[in-house]
């Protein structure tokens, strides 16, 4: 059986002996934690991911979010600030109250009416609001 070398071996004799990571990665194992989506906490509160658009061959992805970035104020700021390249679609959700829902309009309303505070603008989320209109209009007709 082949092993990955994922340590220099300077790197691995330098760990404290006893550790934990030097134990996992004596025994050949080391298996990546992928944290859940569905916050950890009881508390009642809604949830915001992001659908990214990569375009071509890497197509979409649900964006990693941290528990505590998962709120409607961090998600405006990130769009503003141009965290998300091509954001395709935004959907809330709330575990306690048992809904979800697309709020895509929703935040690019709600980021129209707050543009006029903002001085620098990443072009991902003009590309994203010019998207949110084109979609909403023709959800209309």
């Amino acid at each position: 059986m082949e092993r990955l070398t994922l340590f220099s071996r300077g790197l691995f004799d330098r760990l404290e002996a006893g550790s934990v990571l030097k134990g996992t990665l004596a025994s050949g194992v080391l298996m990546a934690h992928s944290p859940s989506i569905v916050p950890q906490s009881a508390a009642n509160h809604d949830v915001y991911i992001v659908l990214e658009d990569f375009g071509g061959r890497l197509g979409r992805a649900w964006c990693e979010t941290a528990e505590e970035d998962g709120n409607r104020a961090t998600l405006l700021r990130h769009l503003i600030e141009g965290h998300y390249i091509r954001p395709a679609r935004i959907v809330a959700f709330n575990t306690t109250e048992g809904w979800s829902r697309d709020v895509t309009a929703d935040i690019a309303d709600e980021l129209r009416r707050r543009f006029v505070e903002f001085e620098d603008v990443a072009p991902s989320m003009l590309e994203f609001l010019e998207r949110a209109a084109t979609n909403k209009s023709v959800k209309r007709s």
